[in-house]
Formats: C-alpha cells, sequence, structure tokens
C-alpha cells in the first residue's frame, strides 16, 4: 500500500540567496516545511513547522503552486503532495535548526542547479517563480 503525505513547503530568499534544509543523514537539500496535520490548512503548517524546527515566525506568505511527487523510501512507496508558498521571516539572518536530523542553509541562487536539491523536477519551477516575485521580498 502507498503511503500519501500532505506537505506544506516555502520559498524564503534573502538577497539573492535561498533557504533550503539539509538532510544530515543524507546530504540532500530541500524546501523548508512539513507535514501538514489534521484540522490545519497547509499555511498554518507552514508557519509552525518554521516556528518548531528554527524558532523563527513567518510573517508573510503567498500560495504559488501545488506538486506532486512519488519516490521510494525504506521501500515503501510515497505519494507526496506539497503546497508552495512564498514566505517571508521575522528574522533571516541567523537561521538555526532545533532538530538534529535538519540544518538550514543559505545557497545562491546561482549555485542551487550545482546542489543535491529533491525533489529534482521542480527545480526549474522554483527558480522561476522566484524571478517572477522578486518584489515579494
Amino acid at each position: 500500500m502507498n503511503k500519501r503525505e500532505y506537505i506544506a513547503r516555502g520559498i524564503i530568499c534573502r538577497r539573492d540567496e535561498i533557504l533550503l534544509c539539509k538532510n544530515v543523514d543524507h546530504g540532500h537539500l530541500y524546501l523548508p516545511g512539513g507535514h501538514v496535520e489534521d484540522g490545519e490548512s497547509s499555511q498554518e503548517a507552514l508557519k509552525r513547522e518554521m516556528r518548531e524546527e528554527s524558532g523563527r515566525e513567518v510573517i508573510a506568505t503567498r500560495f504559488v503552486t501545488t506538486f506532486e511527487n512519488e519516490f521510494t523510501q525504506n521501500g515503501r512507496e510515497i505519494q507526496e503532495r506539497c503546497d508552495v508558498y512564498l514566505a517571508q521571516l521575522d528574522i533571516v539572518e541567523a537561521v538555526h535548526s532545533k532538530e538534529k536530523h535538519i540544518g538550514f542553509q543559505w545557497i545562491s541562487l546561482d549555485q542551487l542547479q550545482t546542489v543535491r536539491f529533491l525533489p529534482e523536477k521542480i527545480l526549474l519551477t522554483v527558480l522561476d517563480i522566484i524571478q517572477a516575485n522578486r518584489s515579494f521580498w
């Protein structure tokens, strides 16, 4: 049986950098956010996850897209639906993880295509969204 997950993710930028989460065990990078809980909107989930994982408050959001992703994890098929928001944080200079399994990294937009970003298939979409919404930040 496939497992289905509902995720909220944020595109958070400062100047010409994007904030990404790093999986400490496997080294890949991904948009910050996390699982949407029962009775919670995806926008609320993004705000809660950022508070829990970094101690930072999301002060502005704008919905930009939904994408679906399928992958295998520990021998199990996962189907993931992600709502993606543009997001602003209260403080962007010092974003540190409060959880051992993730880290936060600012990556130059010029270097984004050279890192192991997952899911790969949305990378160009993320870059297009950033270009189209530069005034948001």
